[in-house]
């Protein structure tokens, strides 16, 4: 379940805690790299 970790992150940012999702943000992309890469590519 390690690809839950990119969830957090919108759902703390709709919850209005900026902060917190960046922070959540850098550290699912410190721990999976390669999903973040796979999510901003503008084809699969």
């Amino acid at each position: 379940m390690d690809y839950m970790i990119y969830g957090r992150v919108p759902a703390l940012y709709q919850l209005k805690q900026k902060s917190k999702a960046k922070k959540a943000l850098r550290e699912a992309t410190d721990f999976l790299p390669l999903v973040a890469k796979k999510l901003i590519k503008s084809r699969h």
